[in-house]
């Protein structure tokens, strides 16, 4: 069934929805399926790489008085959901202690979203 609209005194057929809306519940449930197989079981050795990656980097910035922005943004409640939550806290923890020992601004806006 197909739409029409008014314009400037014209009839014109609304343009079909975009096949991302029409597929949009498919799409989830296969970027979901992703998300689970990336994350899910957690890759510890992975965290504390990047952790200290991180280290180094604030670890120069102090060296050189550079004053470091940590943002910790918000995950959806969908996303934290899926995530393991040893791994979460782990990885809260240590940006928290990361902060603190390198005297780095954390502002933490983790908290699960809606």
């Amino acid at each position: 069934a197909s739409a029409f609209v008014q314009l400037s005194g014209r009839q014109c057929e609304a343009p079909a929805p975009p096949m991302a809306a029409i597929d949009k519940e498919a799409r989830l449930k296969k970027d979901l399926a992703t998300y689970k197989r990336l994350y899910n079981p957690p890759n510890f050795s992975m965290l504390e790489k990047q952790s200290s990656y991180l280290q180094d980097l604030l670890q120069t910035a102090s060296a050189q008085n550079v004053q470091v922005l940590v943002v910790n943004m918000p995950l959806s409640k969908m996303n934290t959901d899926n995530l393991d939550q040893k791994a979460l806290l782990a990885y809260q923890s240590r940006l928290d202690e990361l902060c603190r020992k390198y005297d780095a601004v954390f502002l933490n806006l983790g908290s699960a979203a809606s």
